[in-house]
């Protein structure tokens, strides 16, 4: 394999950051119709756009994007890695740093990730010939519930209005 070149390097530094940018420009425009600061939601709806361009040029030109079967296996070893590796070592640091609040929830998010892992698994080992289903998800804690929002998520205790159906 070739070494990664500085371009390659900053491309997904700025892949990350733009990103995290358009993520943060959807909360704060949601934040400003709170508000009714229509404006302002406007120009951060704008920039949000504007980030997206950014981040899927970027994801496209390190070959981000590969075949659906390639997808949806680097989608189950990256939410595994982030269940396994990534969030102990954050729900560690939160109860060291007595955050009892963040350690709860980042528990809610490790269960939700290794859900997400088995669920692209299903997909994937009967790609072409899945099943139709619905999917709804949490608001809070991002679990995906096959057919139908249950009363209570089975994850972090959020009522069914907390679910909402996907829809393409």
């Amino acid at each position: 394999m070739a070494e990664e070149t500085k371009t390659e390097r900053n491309m997904k530094f700025a892949l990350a950051g733009e990103s995290q940018a358009r993520r943060k420009y959807k909360a704060f425009k949601e934040k400003a119709q709170e508000e009714g600061l229509e404006q302002a939601a406007k120009m951060f709806k704008a920039a949000e756009m504007g980030e997206t361009a950014h981040s899927g040029y970027f994801l496209n030109k390190l070959n981000g994007v590969k075949s659906t079967s390639e997808n949806l296996q680097g989608a189950i070893e990256g939410e595994k890695y982030e269940a396994e590796q990534v969030y102990p070592a954050v729900i560690d640091d939160a109860d060291e740093d007595g955050q009892a609040d963040v350690k709860k929830y980042v528990g809610y998010v490790k269960t939700v990730e290794g859900e997400h892992a088995e669920l692209f698994k299903g997909i994937l080992d009967n790609l072409g010939d899945n099943e139709e289903a619905e999917y709804y998800v949490c608001g809070n804690c991002g679990h995906v519930h096959l057919s139908e929002a249950p009363e209570v998520c089975p994850v972090c205790g959020a009522l069914k209005k907390s679910f909402k159906l996907v829809s393409l």
